[in-house]
C-alpha cells in the first residue's frame, strides 16, 4: 500500500521536527537518540487520520512524550538486567 503523505502532515513535520526533537533529548539526555525518537514518531503518524485530530501539535508532542519515556523505561530495564545478571 503506497503511503500519501499529506500537505498537513508535511507542514508538521517542517515546523516541528526540530522543536520536538529538542523536547525528547531534554527527556532522553541524548540528541542521537532523540532525533531517532522523533523520526520514529513521524513514521507512526503516517497512519494516522489526521482529520480525526483536531489538535495536531498537541497529539505530536503527547506521542514524541510518550515514546521519549518508553525508551528511557527500555533503557532502565535493560541496565537493570545488566547488573542483576553480574
Amino acid at each position: 500500500m503506497k503511503t500519501v503523505i499529506t500537505s498537513e502532515y508535511e507542514a508538521l513535520f517542517r515546523q516541528h521536527f526540530r522543536l520536538a526533537t529538542l523536547y525528547a533529548e531534554r527527556i532522553v539526555g541524548s540528541a542521537h537518540e532523540a532525533e531517532d525518537i522523533v523520526q520514529e514518531v513521524f513514521i507512526a503518524l503516517l497512519d494516522v487520520d489526521f482529520s480525526q485530530i483536531r489538535q495536531k501539535e498537541s497529539y505530536l508532542y503527547r506521542c514524541v512524550r510518550n515514546a521519549a519515556l518508553d525508551h528511557l523505561h527500555a533503557r532502565m530495564t535493560v541496565s537493570y538486567t545488566h547488573l542483576r545478571a553480574h
